[in-house]
This record gives structure tokens, sequence and C-alpha cells, in this order.
């Protein structure tokens, strides 16, 4: 377990690296992709591409079953086994594609020309930005094995290396678009990004080819394991839609009362939820193929630990890098753009509350997914998390402002959770009173200990904006460190400071 934790440190920092530079360099080109496109050719570029995005609903319930089948054959050691996976998944999702392009050029095509408000004149331009979005994405669909084995492997190192690179052709992108004399630079920013997909799809292939055995292509298909993977994934394709349907299709449900000026603000609010989510999902991404592992090792009181852990730590990274933004969400938007969308600003605190809550439920999915006992999991978790878009509907038709929107999903997120845990406790030998003595109410109360005190604060204290933020994230850290670590925990964190700082300074 020592050694797990050891490498789960290594990789996570390795994904720190990659996220910071990739956030620093994501935040420079969404500012400047917001004054180039304007307002409204950056509203359509967000609903159009979350249209598309609505097709991957099959693709995203394999890619979880590739990420469990591989990781769990790597776990168990078996290497034939991990070949036949690897080929199979890449068979599957060159079906997938084939159904998404029929889908999306059928019910896409219909619903783009006459249920979104698109402004007079730019229709065929939204539908050309459709069709090269299409390609895009499935381009995605076929990596997906590919980055699967990266991630089963643990080699986060190379992972992060090639995100990195992604991150700066696309930076060469916004900086051509910039300079661009074109008349309509929508295209083209659509086209340049489908070049990057391309490559970065090119270089994943010719890596995993060259290093990973299991990643050489079989033609033959297992049959068996193709029913077990579709099986597994026909329940996962609950969860995986509901999730989507939360997030693009509340996009699309507010293009369609409020028009694209709001799907500006969302956009931009759910960069910003994108970029703060990255510091959890890195720690994540480390954590779940340990959890697959363990489980497949039966080392079930383990893998229960690291579920409880990486549930509480998940929601203090969030929190950490929340609370500044809370208390200054209008001045950092000011400062990061130049033109700040209406909406936005409230848009963006209530997006970080909800996701916020959904991180928890993350390492408890790793772990159902891990038993392939998922068929009641998923169907009452994405069961309740669809409601999202009926009651939402109706909110809006009575009247409610585009906020109630994120409002209702923040309730049924949490409505979901212990949804979650009631049907976990059945499958896996998990307590879900000690999770809510551990997790939950932890989590709590340093969160209502950290929202009043900075509410006191800012209610009583007029000071520059800088300064609340620097104070938001001190208060943050100390409350976590005070109600939310264990004394385990701790010790650990302490260690690990005086080893890197400490020691090494004293040698330097």
């Amino acid at each position: 377990m020592q050694e797990n934790n050891k490498r789960i440190a290594k990789n996570t920092m390795m994904l720190y690296f990659r996220m910071l530079f990739s956030m620093g360099v994501g935040l420079y080109t969404s500012r400047v992709v917001l004054e180039v496109l304007g307002v409204e050719d950056f509203g359509i570029y967000t609903v159009v591409g979350g249209l598309v995005v609505m097709f991957s609903l099959l693709n995203r319930s394999l890619s979880s079953a590739i990420q469990r089948y591989l990781t769990f054959e790597l776990g168990a050691g078996n290497k034939d086994k991990l070949r036949e996976t690897f080929s199979t998944s890449l068979n599957i999702l060159f079906i997938i594609s084939l159904l998404i392009i029929i889908l999306a050029q059928t019910v896409g095509l219909w619903f783009l020309n006459t249920m979104m408000d698109i402004p007079d004149g730019r229709m065929n331009v939204a539908n050309l930005v459709f069709q090269i979005s299409l390609i895009t994405f499935v381009l995605s669909v076929i990596s997906v094995p590919y980055n699967a084995a990266i991630t089963a492997h643990e080699n986060f190192k190379v992972y992060s290396q090639i995100s990195i690179f992604e991150v700066v052709l696309k930076l060469v992108v916004v900086l051509s678009l910039k300079i661009s004399m074109s008349a309509d630079k929508l295209i083209i920013y659509a086209f340049m990004l489908l070049g990057v997909a391309l490559i970065i799809r090119l270089i994943y292939g010719f890596y995993c080819t060259k290093h990973y055995e299991e990643c050489r292509y079989l033609r033959k298909i297992d049959i068996p394991l193709v029913k077990d993977m579709l099986s597994f994934s026909a329940w996962n394709f609950i969860g995986g839609s509901a999730f989507l349907l939360k997030t693009q299709g509340l996009n699309i449900l507010l293009n369609m009362f409020f028009g694209v000026v709001i799907n500006a603000a969302q956009g931009i609010a759910a960069q910003v939820q994108t970029v703060v989510s990255s510091f959890v999902s890195n720690f994540i991404t480390v954590v779940n193929p340990q959890i697959t592992k363990l489980y497949a090792s039966k080392d079930f009181e383990s893998m229960n630990k690291l579920v409880f852990y990486s549930s509480r730590l998940s929601f203090f990274l969030m929190l950490i890098f929340t609370a500044p933004i809370f208390m200054e969400t209008e001045f950092i938007l000011n400062l990061w753009l130049r033109q700040v969308p209406q909406y936005a600003v409230v848009f963006t605190q209530l997006m970080l509350i909800s996701i916020s809550i959904d991180m928890l439920s993350n390492p408890i999915n790793t772990a159902v997914l891990a038993t392939k006992k998922i068929a009641l999991y998923q169907s009452v978790g994405g069961g309740i998390t669809l409601l999202n878009i009926p009651v939402s509907f109706l909110f809006l038709k009575m009247g409610y402002s585009p906020y109630a929107t994120i409002i209702i999903s923040c309730v049924i997120s949490v409505v979901a959770l212990f949804a979650r845990l009631i049907v976990t406790k059945n499958i896996l030998p998990f307590s879900m009173g000690s999770y809510i003595k551990n997790v939950i109410m932890r989590i709590i109360i340093v969160s209502t200990s950290v929202t009043i005190l900075l509410f006191l604060f800012k209610s009583f204290m007029a000071l520059p904006a800088m300064f609340n933020i620097v104070i938001a994230f001190i208060v943050a850290i100390l409350f976590i460190w005070l109600c939310g670590l264990r004394k385990n925990e701790k010790l650990l964190v302490t260690a690990y400071i005086h080893k890197k700082f400490v020691k090494n300074g004293v040698k330097s």
C-alpha cells in the first residue's frame, strides 16, 4: 500500500505539472478566441460542439468499459487476454464511430436546423462547423484504447508530455487565428482544431504500438469478450449518458430558451469549471487504476481506504481553488477576459458547486465498475441524474432564470450521491455509515466553516481583490488541515514536505 501511495504521489505530480501549463495556456487561448470570434460566434461554436458531443453517449460508456477491462487484465497479469481486449475494443469503436456518424448526419442535422436558435445568416456556417467537429470527435473516439493503455500502465509521464504538446499546438492555432485575414475565422478555427486532433491521434497510436505489445492489432474477434464488454457498456451507458445530458443537454436547453448569448456565458463558466476540476481529475486519473487493480487482487480493505481517501481529497482539492474564485469571481473573470458575457459570473459559481458534488462519486464509480456488477448502480444513479433535463425544462417553462438549471443540478447531484452509496454497500464490502462519517461529515464541517468565515470577512473588511483571493486560499487550506484530514494523513503530508523541502534544502 505504501508503494502504491508513492506511485500515486509521483504520477499526480507529473499530471499537475502538465495541468498547470495547460491551465495557463488555456486561460490565455480562451480569452483570445472570445475576442477574435466575438460573443455570437463563440456561442455558436459552444452549442454546435456540444451537439456533436451529445452523440458520444455510446462512446463514453465504452470508454469506461475499455479502461476497466485493460486495467483489470493488467492487474491480473494476463497478457494474452490483455491483447485480445485491446483489439476487441478497437473493433467495437470502429462500429460505434460509424453509428455516431449516421446518427449525427440524420438526427443531429435535423435538430441543428430545426430546433436550435442560431443567428440569422450563420446557419450555413453552423452546419459546416458541425461536420468538422464531427470528424474531430470521431478521431478522439478511435484514440480511446490507446489512451486507456497508457493510463492502465500508469505511464503518466508520456501522457503528460503528449498533453502538453497538444496544448502547444492549440496555442499555435489561436495565435494563427489572431493574425488570420480570413473573412470567417470560426470555420478556420474548427479546421485547425481538426488538424490538432489528427496529429495527436497519430502520436498516441505510434507510441502505444511501439511500446505496448497488447496494442498491436489482432484481426481475430473474441465474440464472448465482445458480448461481455457490450453488456457491461449497455448498463454503463445509462450513467454516462446521464452525465453527458446533464452538461451538454442543459447547454442545448438554455439555447432553446435564451439563445447563443447565454451559451457564451455557459461556455466561459464551463471553461473555468474544467480548469479547476482538472486539479482533481489529475489525482483521480492516477487513483482509478489503483482502485481497479486492488479489486482485481482482492485487497478489499486497501481498496475501501483508497476510495474514502480519494473521495474526501477530491472535494478538498476543489475547495482550495473554488474558495478564492467564489470570493472574487467578477474580478477574476474581468482580469481574464476583456469582454465578460452576461450571466457568466453566477454561472461560474453555481457550476463549481455542482462539479464539486459530482467529484465525490468518481472513486465510488471506479470501485463499482471494477466488479462488473453495475446494472442497479447505473440504473439508479443515472436515472436520478437524467431528471436534470425534464425538471429544468419545467422550471424554464414557468419563467425561472437560467440559473435555475444549475441549482436543480446541484440538488439532484446530492440525491444521486446518496442513492449510489445505498446501492454500493450491497455490491461491495462497503460501509455507508463509515463513508458518511469519514467523508461527508468532514466535508460539511470544512466547507461550511470556510464559507461562513469568508462571508463575514468580506462583509466587514474592504480589502483589494488580490488580498481576498490569497486569504480565501489560506483559509481553505487551514480548515482542511484542522478539520478535514485524519491524523495519519497529516503525518504523510508532513513527512512528504520534510523529505522534499527540508532534506533537499540541507543537501543543497
